[in-house]
């Protein structure tokens, strides 16, 4: 539950309909993770039934890096664009693009602007942009390459 991860201090970034979590705003997220996974490793502490953070470490299942591939969205993979490598430079996109929370609105701004620079020194043109109060900065770009 999103709950429970907020009340040991992490950010819930993106929650997939597989279940997949993405956890980690920032690397204090991480090394915060990091910590108790090792409070976790050394065992039963004294006094207690069960090892630190007992109840939040054996509900996960795996732990991995995302990669490009696991943010390409549903109707790209219907087309058979599953990896980076599968876009043909030639071919002009039009894309809804959606990042991930970043911090205070001024540092979403910057990126949000970074993002229509890099599209506009590619040819590309940005359709709209969005700044919402917590996981999405949208732009909309053709092409992309």
């Amino acid at each position: 539950m999103e709950e429970d991860w907020e009340r040991l201090g992490l950010t819930l970034l993106a929650s997939d309909e597989d279940k997949t979590l993405i956890l980690f705003a920032s690397n204090d997220d991480l090394q915060s993770f990091r910590d108790r996974l090792q409070a976790y490793a050394q065992g039963t502490p004294p006094g207690q039934a069960a090892p630190s953070y007992n109840g939040f470490i054996t509900r996960i299942e795996e732990i991995g890096a995302v990669e490009p591939r696991d943010r390409i969205g549903l109707r790209l993979r219907e087309e058979g664009l599953t990896a980076p490598e599968d876009f043909d430079a030639d071919r002009i996109f039009v894309l809804d693009i959606e990042l991930w929370d970043i911090g205070r609105r001024e540092l979403r701004t910057r990126k949000l602007e970074q993002i229509a620079e890099y599209i506009d020194a590619r040819g590309g043109q940005v359709l709209d942009r969005m700044l919402a109060h917590r996981l999405r900065c949208c732009a909309h770009a053709s092409p992309v390459t």
